[in-house]
């Protein structure tokens, strides 16, 4: 951490000394209002935001948009190659979504990682549908329109980025590439069964959606069935269709069956996935990494993406038995990873939300010997340990202030593939943080105008 924000964090935490419980209550009215709550639980608990300097913040969006480059690069190369791309081993419903959408560039994306204490981003994974975008900015506001903040400001100018209202920029952008229509935002068909309509409703998908109808986006559920096809592309009724969005990936598969017209009109470019579906199955796979991060493919990117993946990416495979030959497959075999555990970690190729994940220095020798043999049946990466940034931060517990060492991570926002700004943050006690599961604390960013 640079020594400015070391600064603004020890002066923060003063202003806590008396200023704390108004802090913690607006928090609290924030998560009963549902703008920082996620399945009912508060989304932000620690009482601070995170203070990065204004270099450190721009080197990380450097990083994080060379790798995001990169990616895509990548990616665009697997969609062409069949060879290449049987080493993500797809499941039916990627393989079409693949098919359907060849270069499903994400409208928004995470570089998700740990700033080193020399301010150095090392990037952990790639999420093509991340969290955040919302819930970011609504705290950041709640913590930016705070009296403590009007104090602190007095000595650390800082400000944060507008992470939702950059969605909705992103949205037109992307619709002004991709759509076919005139209209600045597009008609989304919201098409959603049970299930895909309550995983909607636990994540920011309904604020999202919320917020794009504000805007001017015409959303309207329909259902699979009604969805044709004519001369003038996609509707439902007299409803035009620009954009689809689903809830589940499995629901999507139920509904619109190889014959559906949905996916001829997104091969054809008439319409597009607001999810980014395709995407999952590819820039989400974290075999990509493992093909990035093998020097044996370094001249499928540019000079700048080559010294961006030595620099930020650490050591990642596939785990395997053996290599197969295939092109560009990146593997390591499980016998060369049975003793050093201490400094690896497993990770599920395509699962998210920290499931599947195995740390080796918390593992036993048997959970870890368990853990690859479950590995080698189902694609799993294996990736070198990235030591985890660790910081002060305060929390509100049993009626009393309280500071807890945390793990800190540091995620940048990529938009439309083009730029990077923003980032979601997150504080935990525990090594592996995530929010969605119940754990640890979403922390806003503020970069600290006046630091060099």
């Amino acid at each position: 951490m640079s020594s400015i924000a070391d600064d603004a964090a020890a002066h923060f935490h003063e202003l806590l000394a008396e200023g704390w419980p108004a802090v913690h209550e607006t928090l609290l009215r924030g998560t009963a209002a549902g703008a920082i709550s996620f399945l009912g639980r508060p989304v932000v608990r620690a009482l601070r935001p995170l203070f990065v300097g204004a270099r450190e913040y721009a080197d990380g969006c450097r990083a994080a948009t060379l790798i995001g480059r990169a990616v895509n690069r990548l990616a665009r190369r697997l969609a062409n190659d069949p060879d290449l791309l049987r080493v993500l081993r797809l499941d039916p419903l990627q393989e079409r979504l693949v098919a359907a959408e060849p270069d499903p560039e994400p409208m928004v994306a995470r570089i998700d990682g740990f700033l080193t204490d020399d301010g150095t981003l090392r990037v952990l994974e790639y999420n093509p549908i991340p969290f955040g975008t919302v819930f970011s900015q609504a705290a950041a506001e709640m913590f930016a329109a705070m009296p403590i903040m009007e104090l602190h400001r007095r000595r650390f100018p800082a400000r944060f980025v507008p992470t939702a209202e950059r969605l909705i920029e992103t949205l037109a952008r992307v619709h002004a590439r991709r759509g076919r229509g005139a209209r600045r935002l597009p008609n989304v068909a919201v098409v959603m069964g049970a299930v895909g309509a309550a995983r909607v409703a636990e994540t920011e998908g309904a604020h999202m959606m919320t917020l794009a109808a504000r805007a001017g986006a015409a959303l309207r559920e329909v259902a699979a069935e009604s969805i044709v096809r004519d001369a003038n592309g996609l509707r439902a009724g007299d409803f035009p269709i620009d954009c689809l969005t689903f809830g589940d990936n499995d629901e999507l598969l139920r509904q619109l069956p190889a014959g559906h017209p949905v996916w001829a009109a997104l091969r054809e470019g008439e319409v597009w996935l607001f999810g980014a579906l395709a995407a999952t199955a590819l820039h989400g796979n974290k075999c990509l990494l493992a093909l990035m991060s093998d020097p044996g493919n370094a001249a499928w990117f540019s000079a700048e993406e080559r010294e961006a993946i030595h620099r930020h990416l650490p050591w990642t495979r596939i785990v395997g038995e053996a290599a197969t030959g295939r092109p560009g497959e990146a593997v390591a075999p499980v016998d060369a990873l049975r003793q050093d555990r201490e400094r690896l970690v497993l990770k599920p190729a395509t699962d998210f939300g920290g499931r599947g994940v195995v740390l080796g220095w918390r593992a036993s020798a048997a959970e870890w010997e368990a853990a690859l043999d479950a590995a080698v049946r189902s694609p799993y990466v294996v990736q070198e340990r990235v030591p985890n940034r660790v910081e002060r931060f305060p929390f509100a517990e049993d009626g009393a202030l309280r500071f807890v060492e945390c793990s800190v991570d540091f995620n940048p926002f990529l938009w439309n593939g083009e730029a990077c700004d923003g980032v979601l943050a997150r504080v935990s006690r525990e090594a592996l943080l995530n929010i969605t599961a119940g754990g640890g604390s979403l922390v806003p960013v503020m970069i600290l105008e006046s630091s060099s």
